[in-house]
């Protein structure tokens, strides 16, 4: 496989993939947590209010803000948001320092496509291995 093609195909995909996975991930994070807000912020208004209307409609907000805790909580949108971008960063980086021939592959001119190769493999490698060991531990504690 060529320079170019490797690039593309392989380091660019991985990194927009990443990338897209991140932003789902930040969305889903800002919009639980402005549902939650808005949820709590209702019950605290309601709350001075007796209408039995009212009671359930604050029992409903806070039930609803508690379900909305625990996905956020199960989901880990934060912790995936960041991590997703971190990957997408590092494989951004990895690019330009190859692309400008500055960090492990300065004076590395023969060798610098294969060091790039067996970086970001590394990478990727390492993001599927810790994919696969979080997913293991969660399988576990839900045992």
């Amino acid at each position: 496989m060529d320079e170019e093609r490797y690039i593309k195909e392989r380091l660019d995909d991985q990194q927009e993939w990443h990338g897209k996975k991140a932003q789902e991930f930040k969305k889903a994070y800002y919009n639980s947590n402005i549902a939650i807000l808005i949820c709590t912020t209702l019950i605290t208004v309601c709350s001075p209010f007796t209408n039995i209307y009212i009671r359930i409609f604050t029992s409903i907000l806070g039930a609803t803000a508690t379900v909305l805790l625990g996905i956020n909580k199960l989901k880990n949108y934060h912790e995936n948001w960041l991590h997703y971008r971190l990957i997408s960063e590092t494989l951004k980086r990895e690019k330009y320092f190859y692309l400008s021939r500055s960090g492990f592959y300065k004076n590395q001119e023969e060798n610098s496509l294969n060091i790039l190769v067996e970086r970001v493999e590394q990478i990727i490698s390492d993001e599927n291995s810790n994919w696969a060991q979080i997913n293991t531990q969660c399988s576990e504690k839900a045992n």
